[in-house]
């Protein structure tokens, strides 16, 4: 809102010297830089999970047996707590002495057991 103010005044003192546009540019830059001081340093989060339901088990199901490729639901044998790991990263103002950004992402992975099908596997491709 300053900016708007100063410009509109410097507009008015520069129109008496006949440059009200240059009166407008240094009011402009002017109350930028005074609004600039008074930005206190930006803070960011990325996305939270706060209630991941992980697949569940089934006691009794059918262990199936395949042969070549097939796609299937695991059955979940054990799972540990979701662990969340912070990442903070922070970038100083740019030009003119902006205000720095804190960033600050998340990553998470869990540990388990999930049986797949009965028998040796070559492999697992691709798991969603």
């Amino acid at each position: 809102m300053s900016t708007l103010v100063l410009a509109a005044a410097g507009a008015a003192v520069g129109s008496l010297f006949g440059a009200p546009q240059l009166g407008w540019i240094a009011g402009s830059l002017l109350g930028g830089y005074l609004e600039r001081k008074d930005l206190p340093d930006l803070q960011r989060e990325g996305p939270r999970l706060f209630d991941l339901k992980v697949g569940g088990s089934m006691y009794g199901q059918a262990i199936p047996i395949v042969y070549g490729r097939g796609r299937m639901a695991g059955n979940l044998i054990w799972s540990s707590d979701i662990i969340e790991t912070a990442h903070t990263t922070v970038q100083e103002g740019g030009k003119g002495s902006g205000p720095s950004v804190t960033s600050t992402h998340f990553s998470y992975k869990a540990h388990l057991a999930v049986g797949l099908c009965e028998g040796p596997i070559a492999g697992v491709r691709k798991i969603w």
